[in-house]
C-alpha cells in the first residue's frame, strides 16, 4: 500500500507539472483543472501514506 501512496503522490506532482505547461501555453481553464486534480491526487496519496506509517 505504501507504493500505491507514492505512485499517487508522483501522479499528483506530474499533474501539477502538466497544468503549469498548459498555463504557459495559454489554456487557463485546463491549468486550473490539472492544478486542483493534482492537489487532490497528491493529498490522497499523502493520507494513505500516513495511515500506513501509523500502523
Amino acid at each position: 500500500m505504501y507504493f500505491v501512496a507514492k505512485l499517487l503522490q508522483a501522479g499528483g506532482i506530474a499533474s501539477l507539472m502538466i497544468g503549469l505547461i498548459l498555463g504557459l501555453t495559454g489554456d487557463m481553464a485546463a491549468q486550473y483543472y490539472y492544478f486542483f486534480a493534482g492537489i487532490g491526487i497528491f493529498l490522497a496519496g499523502y493520507v494513505i501514506q500516513r495511515k500506513v506509517e501509523a500502523k
